[in-house]
């Protein structure tokens, strides 16, 4: 059985993105998706998931224990994180996480693919998900054994920055460069620190900004 539940704070079109995310499976592969989306015209994308707890349910000779944390034992595998040119959708590639590393017996497996698809929405797929051994004291009479994982549940925070936008020429958001965006340069001609007419971010609104501009013009992204 493999279970997923979100809560989310991000606005549409938003420059930062923030989900949490609580997983449970019992050895099948986990696909989500966030309920909302950041913008998608970004110049950069920088993506963070971190595992904030992990807990697992046991079991020896048919007897289930737990759930178990175990979040102490993660170390460097507890965050994935990446950057990628936008604008979207983007694929971030996929990492690999293992505990304990090899040649130990597999404790627990899986890899992780960090995406942003075209809506600007999150979307993280954790596959080849493998539930091994572990040595845990399950208390008096028995101690010290080896136990098999049954489940593994994992609450998680997933991070979108978007820096940029990969069309800074559209001036008004409109998905066109036009004559909308050319009027408003014109308009801020000058010293302009912080304006949005300041496309190559020197705080002047001028020529090279013009001929930016005009070597954008039409449909944008």
């Amino acid at each position: 059985m493999a279970s997923c539940f979100v809560s989310a704070a991000a606005s549409a079109g938003a420059d930062v993105g923030s989900w949490s995310v609580d997983f449970s499976t019992t050895g099948q592969p986990i696909s989500w998706t966030s309920p909302d989306g950041v913008r998608t015209d970004g110049q950069t994308y920088d993506v963070r998931f971190e595992i904030e707890s992990i807990g697992v349910v046991v079991s020896y000779i048919g007897i289930e224990f737990g759930p178990i944390d175990v979040t102490d034992q993660l170390g460097g595998d507890a965050v994935q994180q990446a950057s990628a040119d936008g604008p979207c959708p983007i694929d971030f590639g996929g990492s690999s996480v293992r505990e304990p590393a090899a040649p130990e017996p597999v404790t627990i497996a899986f890899d992780v693919q960090l995406q942003v698809d075209e809506q600007g929405r999150a979307t993280y797929d954790m596959t080849n998900v493998v539930l091994g051994t572990a040595t845990y004291n399950i208390g008096f009479p028995f101690g010290n054994v080896t136990v098999d994982l049954e489940e593994v549940s994992i609450l998680g925070q997933f991070d979108v920055e978007v820096i940029g936008t990969s069309c800074a020429a559209d001036i008004d958001g409109s998905g066109v460069v036009g004559v909308d965006d050319l009027l408003a340069l014109i308009g801020d001609w000058g010293l302009c620190p912080a304006c949005a007419t300041d496309l190559n971010l020197d705080g002047i609104v001028g020529v090279d900004d013009l001929l930016e501009l005009i070597g954008a013009w039409g449909t944008c992204g």
